[in-house]
């Protein structure tokens, strides 16, 4: 956003619950996180709200974890 839009000032990002996953993902990239009701761990929310153990082993054959 600087180097494109030749912005200037501190860049801050917010991320609420799914999105405050990718939001630590792109904390590098800015001055200011706020993360707010995020989950720790995608795999517990995988095993305990939908399918199991087998929930779990279909999302990291999908996202190749």
């Amino acid at each position: 956003m600087r180097n494109k839009l030749g912005l200037r000032g501190k860049i801050g990002i917010y991320g609420r619950s799914l999105g405050g996953i990718a939001t630590t993902h792109l904390c590098k990239y800015t001055d200011m996180v706020i993360v707010d009701r995020s989950l720790s761990n995608f795999e517990d929310v995988i095993d305990s709200k939908f399918m199991g153990k087998s929930g779990v082993c279909l999302y990291k054959l999908g996202t190749c974890c």
